[in-house]
């Protein structure tokens, strides 16, 4: 897979769900890669860990929770589950799923 088609799936696989960019990847470039490989190279991804240099001073930031709901078969009962999101709007963003401590 060449690098500009992994980051376009990733780009993708960030705004809904895997089997959606799977859709719109094929529709926009004629190349096929399923759903399972889409969250395959997200989960593989080694995402930049926000900068934790107390010099730096952070002027404004944003928090957000909710809750999202995960995709289940026709007829499943529907599952939700929690989020946390934060952006320290100059120095990047980071979101949280599952994870108390955060």
């Amino acid at each position: 897979m060449s690098p500009m088609l992994e980051k376009n799936c990733l780009l993708l696989s960030g705004d809904e769900s895997y089997e959606k960019s799977a859709q719109k990847i094929k529709s926009l470039t004629g190349i096929a890669v399923s759903h399972s490989t889409q969250q395959r190279l997200v989960h593989r991804y080694a995402f930049e860990e926000l900068p934790s240099n107390p010099e730096v001073e952070v002027e404004e930031m944003s928090i957000d929770g909710g809750k999202v709901r995960l995709r289940t078969a026709k007829g499943k009962a529907l599952i939700w589950r929690d989020y946390k999101a934060v952006s320290f709007h100059q120095l990047g963003g980071a979101a949280f799923f599952q994870d108390n401590s955060a």
